[in-house]
């Protein structure tokens, strides 16, 4: 009967990730990683059962602690997506990971080296319209959904910049009279809590976190940021269903495969059963059928491309993504975000 570690090492050779065992945490070395960040990544490691996700510019990481101490990596190419591609392979990776430790309490936690920059956004000034709200929720359920800190720290960034009220403390320093901060820091917990939940994250595990960070309000005063973002990363621990390896292996097929056009039956095939047993598993692992997974897939897909690449035309990322047309890709987009792909690229500029 093959160990744990032994099933890990099989399976890194047809999964097309990169295995291997850590014998001594304190000379672990990962490229283009700082001191700081490997501090943390060993700190984390002292409690067994845990795991660090690491997001460099070269590659995705799973640093594990399950008795002994193992590693799990895929390169990143160049033209990657943060927000995109590197978070579906670390989900991929946290996947495999769950296959194999089906019966063992595993907690992950996320570390994202590209983004540490990133957090901290220019001012904006964002008129606040309904179009506007539905974009920003939007844009954080899928954030959230991805495990993506960086995105939803500028998402929450645009919401907040969006609030008159917060607006004039940072032109003034200072809160309407009518305005506790208090009660902005409630609503934005209230929204984020509400939105994590739709994202699929564990409802119970969500209003556990939330309750407590409620709590640490009271005395909280502007800016912010730090709290938000310490709520976010600690939602990013909750612990996520394992899923079966047939079904993992259909989600890191759609990945490794979205500017193609992507058969059902193709991927069954790969994966070695039959169409209809493929869609019995989705349906009851991600509650969905295959094809709408992919399609909604292709649309975050979408979302990244248009947010990153201003002057992309709407007829070309419908190409990249091979949809019929542009209308056909017009009508799936409008489905899964509520608005067209047009609304969207003009909302990103800002």
């Amino acid at each position: 009967m093959p160990t744990n570690i032994e099933k890990l090492r099989t399976m890194s050779a047809w999964l097309q990730y990169e295995f291997s065992t850590i014998p001594d945490l304190h000379t672990l070395k990962i490229p283009k990683v700082s001191a700081d960040i490997h501090q943390q990544i060993k700190s984390t490691l002292a409690t067994n059962n845990t795991f660090v996700g690491l997001i460099t510019d070269d590659a995705v990481y799973l640093i594990g602690h399950v008795e002994t101490f193992f590693m799990l990596a895929q390169p990143r190419k160049a033209s990657d997506f943060p927000s995109s591609s590197a978070h579906h392979q670390q989900g991929f990776l946290r996947d495999v990971i769950l296959s194999v430790y089906q019966k063992t309490p595993i907690i992950f936690k996320y570390i994202s080296e590209i983004s540490t920059n990133a957090i901290s956004t220019p001012v904006l000034q964002i008129p606040t319209s309904k179009a506007t709200n539905s974009i920003l929720r939007n844009a954080l359920t899928m954030a959230i959904a991805n495990h993506d800190l960086t995105t939803c720290m500028h998402t929450l960034t645009k919401i907040m910049h969006s609030n008159q009220a917060y607006q004039q403390y940072r032109q003034t320093g200072q809160l309407p009279p009518n305005v506790r901060a208090d009660y902005l820091l409630v609503a934005l917990i209230a929204n984020i809590t509400q939105i994590a939940i739709s994202a699929g994250l564990n409802a119970d595990y969500v209003y556990t976190i939330s309750d407590q960070y409620l709590h640490k309000i009271e005395t909280i005063k502007p800016p912010f940021i730090p709290l938000i973002e310490e709520f976010m990363a600690e939602l990013f621990t909750i612990p996520e269903r394992s899923y079966r390896t047939p079904v993992s292996m259909f989600r890191y097929l759609v990945q490794q495969n979205i500017f193609e056009k992507i058969s059902v039956s193709t991927l069954a095939d790969q994966i070695g059963i039959s169409g209809p047993q493929l869609r019995r598993l989705i349906k009851e692992d991600l509650n969905t059928t295959p094809l709408d997974y992919i399609n909604e897939q292709k649309i975050l897909t979408a979302c990244t491309l248009l947010s990153a690449e201003h002057n992309l035309k709407i007829f070309e990322v419908a190409e990249r993504l091979q949809y019929y047309d542009t209308s056909h890709f017009t009508r799936e987009f409008v489905k899964y975000t509520q608005i067209t792909p047009k609304e969207f690229q003009k909302f990103t500029k800002f």
